[in-house]
């Protein structure tokens, strides 16, 4: 069974059940909206982890996607360290990619990195930091990501994407 077919189960389940454990929010659970060239809402999970050089990556995954994005990679993003509670602007990110490719094959992007030119647009506000329960859990990081997609060749308009993680 494919996620979009099992999504709707699911959702249907934790409303007939309507009890504590729908309630609660998984860790590291996070939603979102695009708008612009594509629209629509998704649901997605951050992880993150702290690197030996004291950069932190946030890796943030779709669970469900809407119906006209076929793919899509809310965010990978270097976070320069020590990281601290404040608002990120893209040149102060590390490096950072965006990828979204609609149904009809359209795909928009935010690329920076070492030998990329950068391209879009990202903020990453951190509003929470916690470490993780041993020195190698994870580190856990909360905040909110805005971005302005680019239009790849083929594609037309900028989307833009807003998150909470």
């Amino acid at each position: 069974m494919t996620l979009r077919r099992t999504a709707p189960l699911a959702l249907a389940l934790c409303l007939a059940l309507a009890g504590a454990a729908c309630k609660k929010k998984e860790k590291g659970a996070c939603s979102g909206s695009l708008s612009g060239a594509v629209t629509g809402s998704f649901t997605c999970k951050a992880t993150s982890r702290q690197r030996s050089s004291g950069a932190v990556q946030v890796s943030i995954t779709p669970l469900h996607l809407p119906e006209n994005v076929t793919a899509f990679m809310p965010g990978d993003i270097e976070i320069p360290g020590p990281v601290r509670k404040q608002a990120y602007p893209f040149a102060s990110l590390g490096s950072v990619t965006t990828l979204l490719t609609t149904t009809d094959h359209k795909t928009f992007l935010v690329k920076k990195g070492k030998k990329d030119e950068p391209k879009g647009e990202l903020t990453l506000a951190v509003e929470k930091l916690e470490a993780g329960d041993d020195p190698h859990a994870p580190m856990r990081v909360s905040g909110t990501l805005k971005a302005r997609l680019v239009a790849a060749p083929g594609a037309e308009g900028e989307v833009q994407v807003e998150l909470r993680f």
